[in-house]
């Protein structure tokens, strides 16, 4: 949800809704390395990346009041054929726990980032309706990153 206020000069504001779906299917190619550190230690690490081929559709909605500004209630893009292309890459230390009979345990504490280029549409729509105001491009990226923590289980 996006909330356009325009400062005090202006005398409305709007709810914004926005939403998007995305399919697609293409090749994806990798790798991904684990290194024996010290002890028990590892240091893990992987990247990777894929195109994928396919449709994204839009849908927006204005919710508010319209101060007398017509507002369109549901506004539907539909983008056939679109690419979207993604890279992730992770690295982590890892601590490997033996516990008899064939079975380990290993810990992982880590980074990962992961990018998706062309996943977003910002093209004015529902917005439009506001003159003179500008909301971006019309293919947004997208960017997610954070620690993780991962367990896992060989039996």
């Amino acid at each position: 949800t996006v909330i356009p206020t325009f400062g005090p000069s202006d005398p409305y504001v709007a709810v914004l809704k926005r939403d998007m779906r995305n399919w697609g299917i293409g090749p994806r190619l990798g790798v991904e390395v684990s290194e024996p550190v010290v002890g028990g230690f590892r240091l893990s690490g992987s990247v990777s990346g894929s195109a994928l081929f396919g449709d994204r559709d839009t849908i927006d909605s204005a919710l508010g009041p319209n101060f007398g500004i017509p507002l369109p209630t549901t506004a539907r893009l539909t983008d056939d054929r679109q690419s979207f292309f993604n890279v992730d890459g992770e690295l982590g230390i890892g601590y490997a726990v033996e516990m008899g009979n064939a079975r380990s345990m290993m810990l992982t504490l880590g980074y990962r980032a992961e990018a998706w280029f062309g996943v977003s549409n910002t093209t004015n729509s529902a917005v439009s309706q506001f003159p003179g105001r500008s909301y971006g491009d019309r293919d947004a990226d997208q960017l997610f990153h954070g620690p993780f923590l991962r367990g896992i289980l060989n039996f």
